[in-house]
């Protein structure tokens, strides 16, 4: 089978050539976690929404759908309002 029969271009990079870092120059650092080992976003609603979820292995299945589709739901107005204000680095 040749890389021709699919139409996809093949190149091999010779063993010489590094491969090339990602850049991650703009990447944002991401989640971290405080003190008390729960993770934080920077973002309150976002937080929010991750803190109550805390405990919902000690919960009945039964009232799982309702906190998902409660923390979907913050999520969503949480992004519907994303741009809306300037970030902590914009102020």
């Amino acid at each position: 089978m040749s890389a021709g029969e699919y139409g996809v271009a093949m190149t091999e990079q010779s063993p010489e050539q590094p491969m090339e870092a990602p850049d991650t120059e703009h990447l944002d650092e991401g989640p971290s976690l405080d003190p008390d080992g729960q993770v934080r976003t920077g973002n309150v609603t976002v937080d929010a929404v991750l803190a109550s979820l805390e405990g919902l292995e000690d919960r009945p299945i039964s009232e799982h759908v309702e906190v998902f589709e409660h923390a979907h739901e913050q999520l969503r107005r949480a992004l519907d309002g994303a741009g809306d204000e300037a970030t902590p680095a914009e102020r």
